[in-house]
């Protein structure tokens, strides 16, 4: 498989965890590719219309596309527990988590364009607007990872875990994620849910 991967984007970040959850990661060939919302990129083009990454090549030559639709196909490669259970109210649960997640970064990197405008014509109301989906979005997932029923364990590792520490640099040093506390090294356990992973290298917001 080849991914089109461009290690700032927070989809690419999110559909990389699902496959270091499923150990399929040796099988991906990464291709990094440069995307603008304001230069075309055409050798994506053929690919991907909507030149925009990440999008993966499969093993027989189709093309999938966005985060959602790579992070299920990835899910269906894997055997044994499946972070997008088939059916269900789980599967309903799984499926907002990732769109609240992905909802997140939207308004991240809607705030990240508006900031790289002339100052004179960046519209404040509307950097407002984003970051409070961010920060109500944020809380939210916060709510549900401390009183919400973990039936779905290692999905809210996602979406969420996505959410970096260079995103929130983006924003004028405003910050929007839970990082490592002080003095906390990043090759340790979790300070939350205390187990090493790969997942919490920017911070501890997946467990």
């Amino acid at each position: 498989m080849k991914l089109r991967h461009a290690a700032a984007s927070p989809f690419v970040r999110k559909v990389m965890v699902v496959a270091h959850e499923h150990g399929l990661v040796d099988r991906i060939e990464l291709v990094p590719t440069t995307v603008s919302p304001v230069q075309a990129n055409e050798s994506l083009a053929p690919e991907n219309p909507l030149m925009k990454v990440p999008s993966l090549t499969t093993d027989d030559g189709q093309v999938l596309f966005d985060s959602p639709v790579i992070c299920e196909y990835l899910d269906s490669l894997a055997g044994g527990r499946k972070l997008f259970p088939a059916a269900g109210a789980a599967r309903w649960t799984a499926l907002c988590q990732q769109a609240l997640g992905d909802g997140i970064l939207d308004a991240l990197i809607l705030c990240r364009y508006e900031t790289t405008r002339p100052e004179d014509r960046r519209w404040e109301g509307w950097t407002g607007g984003q970051m409070k989906k961010a920060h109500q979005g944020l809380a939210a997932a916060e709510r549900e990872d401390l009183s919400g029923p973990r039936t779905i364990g290692r999905l809210r590792s996602v979406a969420p875990s996505a959410i970096s520490i260079s995103a929130s640099r983006t924003m004028a040093g405003a910050s929007v994620t839970p990082g490592w506390p002080p003095g906390t090294a990043r090759s340790s356990s979790c300070p939350r849910c205390r187990r090493p992973s790969r997942l919490h290298r920017n911070g501890p917001a997946g467990c």
